[in-house]
Formats: C-alpha cells, sequence, structure tokens
C-alpha cells in the first residue's frame, strides 16, 4: 500500500495538490497558513486538498 501511496503521490497528484497534502499533512499546518504561504485563497488549499484526498480515495479503492 505504500508503494502504491508513493505512486499516487509522484503521478496521479498535480504538483500543487501534493504540495498543499504535504504541507497540510506532514508540516502540520492549517489551510490558512498553506494559502499564505503559497499566496492563494484559503479556499483554493481546500480544493486542492480535497481533490487529491478523491484521487487517493479512488485509487485505494483499486489496490
Amino acid at each position: 500500500m505504500k508503494h502504491v501511496l508513493y505512486i499516487a503521490l509522484n503521478s496521479e497528484l498535480t504538483s500543487r495538490q501534493r504540495e498543499c497534502l504535504e504541507l497540510y499533512y506532514y508540516k502540520n499546518m492549517k489551510m490558512c497558513e498553506i494559502a499564505s504561504f503559497l499566496s492563494v485563497a484559503p479556499s483554493t488549499v481546500t480544493r486542492h486538498i480535497k481533490a487529491a484526498e478523491r484521487k487517493l480515495k479512488n485509487l485505494a479503492k483499486y489496490c
């Protein structure tokens, strides 16, 4: 499963989705902090994270 997650993070997600996920889950940053860091709106960060989570969830169904 870790291998599938690694592949998904590096090939299925956009670079911005990956970056938002890493900052949110690995760096424990809040969405408003990520938005400020990336110079985007908080709603944009939310959309990127939700889209990435949907992609990963769909991939997990096939594993």
